[in-house]
């Protein structure tokens, strides 16, 4: 049986600081912001992990969107608490 490689799962528990700031990235604003129409919501800092494990892992953004490298800059930096 092969081992499993942490990086193969999003993390399911936040072990960072309580800060709900708001992921402000264009991208996921389609889908993810206050007025939007898709209905998702909101995505803030205890969600980091988990978007960070989607984006690296491709699983997001979803077609037809695009990440740019600044927006993945921001989003890691977001996730360190820097923004």
């Amino acid at each position: 049986m092969t081992p499993l490689n942490h990086h193969d799962y999003p993390p399911l528990r936040y072990q960072g600081r309580l800060d709900t700031g708001p992921l402000e990235i264009k991208t996921c604003q389609h889908c993810h912001g206050s007025s939007s129409s898709f209905g998702r919501s909101q995505l803030e800092r205890q969600h980091a992990g988990t978007m960070l494990h989607l984006v690296d892992s491709g699983k997001m953004p979803p077609w037809p969107f695009k990440i740019s490298n600044e927006e993945k800059k921001y989003l890691y930096e977001f996730a360190r608490g820097m923004h």
